[in-house]
């Protein structure tokens, strides 16, 4: 589908192609096809762009890699708490793993889901019942 538009060259039509098949691209890569506004992400989680997507008919795989906003996955860690009580990291791992975005691996879930926690206690929301940073449980903050 990519090859009936006529703006883009033979070379950017195959970097497009790595970029669906998931093999690595070259900075020098990834900078033209993000000047162009063909592709989103940061490498090594690159993926096409909506308009990409769009012409490849990929809509909703787009919809998966480009994944939500941070406040949403918050909220939804904060409904679980009051829901439950309680939870630990692996608990929210759980919860959001299906809604991170496809790009990212179980290593990066699992950052991303230690980052939302950090800036829910730093903001005063939530706070670890327990000492322990990995397996400590978490609960909504007392003043909250």
């Amino acid at each position: 589908m990519l090859f009936g538009r006529d703006d883009l060259l033979i070379d950017t039509v195959f970097l497009l192609d790595c970029v669906q098949k998931k093999k690595p691209l070259e900075k020098e890569q990834y900078k033209m096809l993000k000047k162009l506004g063909l592709v989103e992400g940061k490498i090594p989680n690159v993926f096409v762009s909506a308009t990409i997507a769009e012409i490849i008919r990929e809509k909703a795989q787009y919809t998966k890699n480009k994944a939500m906003d941070d406040k949403y996955y918050m909220d939804l860690i904060l409904n679980y708490l009051r829901q439950f009580g309680s939870g630990t990291k692996a608990d929210f791992i759980k919860l959001l793993s299906d809604k991170l975005s496809d790009v990212l691996d179980i290593k990066q879930k699992d950052n991303k889901v230690r980052y939302l926690l950090t800036v829910l206690r730093q903001n005063g929301f939530v706070e670890r019942t327990t000492g322990n940073k990995r397996t400590g449980a978490w609960q909504l903050a007392k003043d909250k």
